[in-house]
């Protein structure tokens, strides 16, 4: 992040829902990824519902306790196609979906996040392809049990480094970019309306 940036965010309340929004899901709100988590404080959950609400972007809650809330936030269309594409439909098999029906996967995903968050059960790698992380990443982090990965960024990288990076760069640049609009008074429907079009029904769970 560069030194402007983080001057920015330095001038901006850090409780400032919109630029925790603009911080953890630039990518997707640029239509440049096809879903991210939002952690937010359980108190700023009903603006995160205000912020989508009608939007091109779909949400469902993976976990809510009594401080922080997580969001699941993607693209219906863009997330359906991915989880047919044969790796990932492959992956999601082994790791125990027999239907990619995508409301009966988030339901059990969400079930087994909250699991995960509070009763300590296994991570559900699954949420790695929900995430849209290449299918390779993922087995090779279940394979290797999180070690020895070839490059760490937004996840660790056990097959094409070169194309990892080339995204996480374009990651890094929404990010920038999306701060800038936040900065220069545009909210979260603006930015949307510029990078999306058309709606999809949002999914609460």
């Amino acid at each position: 992040m560069s030194r402007e940036i983080l001057q920015i965010i330095k001038g901006i309340d850090q409780e400032n829902i919109e630029i925790k929004i603009a911080l953890q899901c630039a990518p997707l709100l640029m239509g440049i990824k096809i879903s991210n988590l939002l952690i937010v404080a359980t108190g700023n959950a009903r603006h995160v519902f205000q912020r989508f609400r009608g939007t091109a972007v779909s949400m469902c809650v993976l976990c809510r306790t009594k401080h922080k809330t997580v969001f699941f936030l993607y693209r219906r269309k863009a997330l359906e196609d991915y989880l047919n594409f044969p790796k990932v439909h492959d992956l999601m098999e082994y790791l125990g979906y027999q239907s990619l029906q995508l409301n009966m996967v988030l339901k059990e995903c969400s079930r087994r996040y909250q699991e995960y968050a509070t009763g300590g059960k296994e991570f559900p790698h699954e949420l790695g392809l929900l995430l849209g992380y290449p299918a390779e990443d993922v087995a090779g982090f279940i394979e290797n049990q999180g070690k020895n990965p070839l490059y760490t960024g937004y996840w660790k990288v056990y097959s094409d480094v070169r194309e990892a990076r080339r995204l996480f760069e374009s990651y890094n640049q929404a990010q920038e970019t999306v701060v800038r609009m936040i900065a220069c008074g545009l909210n979260i429907q603006n930015i949307l309306t510029r990078y999306h079009s058309g709606q999809v029904c949002e999914l609460v769970l």
